[in-house]
């Protein structure tokens, strides 16, 4: 899964498109999905594209078309 870094981190987004490595617990993953289930906050948004390198502040572009829990 795209969504996830060094096995405990995801990449977030903060106001400015800038991205930033986070740590998060994860409960449990497979190749297309993760649940997780501590270190986010409600509404913030992950980056689920895969990035060539990362760096943090790194500004990227974003899909305006959010996507949904559970794939909707």
């Amino acid at each position: 899964v795209r969504a996830v870094v060094d096995a405990t981190y995801v990449l977030v987004m903060d106001d400015e498109s800038r991205v930033h490595k986070k740590k998060v617990e994860i409960l449990q993953q497979t190749d297309d999905y993760v649940l997780i289930s501590s270190g986010l906050q409600n509404g913030e948004m992950v980056c689920t594209s895969r990035i060539g390198f990362y760096l943090d502040g790194l500004k990227v572009k974003v899909n305006e078309k959010p996507l949904l829990a559970g794939g909707n």
